[in-house]
């Protein structure tokens, strides 16, 4: 089965996640999913036909494993291996805009703790969009931060020693912004040039000037 070029149908951002509704003569990601499926594409096919239709990485996980009963693990290696998605930069996950934005004080605090760590050279606040175990997508807000010199684990006790400062980091951050009741966060390194790609949906929080 060939997925068109030309594809009338969007997903809907209105309504209930998941439901079987189509609104205006858009089809939300799950029914389009299904209405693939019941095409007899494959499971590749069907990845393809949701991002044609402009369904982002994890909503595609989730309405993949709606429509076909697969499970949570194969549905991840599914999309995030498969080339339709071989252009995406760097994370796990859907960059989204934040769900939730720290108030002055709290922002104070986080600039504070990068300030005083000197490997910490950019800090952002990001959103995140996953999916979990029962294929809900799933948003939460969290802190990234560029550090350099980066990240080495070249040899196990380079490991140990980077996994206890990165341990002991997150704990000062997330001291400064606590987890709201049942809610989730990210404190995670990543690259400049990753950050850089998402910084639309991104709040600034702390960037170190150059040495004069």
């Amino acid at each position: 089965m060939g997925v068109a070029t030309v594809d009338p149908w969007r997903p809907s951002r209105g309504g209930e996640p998941g439901s079987d509704r189509i609104y205006g003569g858009r089809m939300d990601a799950e029914t389009r999913a299904r209405h693939i499926v019941d095409g007899g594409a494959t499971v590749e096919e069907v990845i393809s036909g949701l991002r044609a239709a402009g369904v982002t990485r994890m909503e595609s996980a989730s309405a993949l494993m709606k429509a076909t009963g697969m499970n949570h693990v194969d549905v991840f290696r599914a999309v995030l291996g498969s080339p339709v998605w071989a252009d995406a930069i760097g994370t796990l996950d859907d960059w989204i805009d934040p769900p939730e934005v720290p108030d002055a004080a709290t922002l104070a605090r986080l600039r504070e703790v990068c300030a005083a760590e000197p490997r910490i050279t950019e800090a952002w606040i990001r959103g995140s969009r996953f999916f979990g175990g029962d294929g809900a997508l799933l948003d939460s807000a969290g802190v990234v931060f560029v550090l350099d010199p980066a990240l080495t684990e070249d040899d196990v006790e380079g490991f140990l020693e980077e996994g206890s400062f990165l341990m002991a980091l997150i704990h000062r951050l997330a001291e400064c912004w606590p987890l709201p009741p049942g809610g989730q966060r990210g404190y995670k390194p990543m690259t400049k040039d990753i950050v850089a790609a998402h910084a639309e949906h991104s709040l600034e929080v702390f960037r170190r000037e150059a040495p004069s």
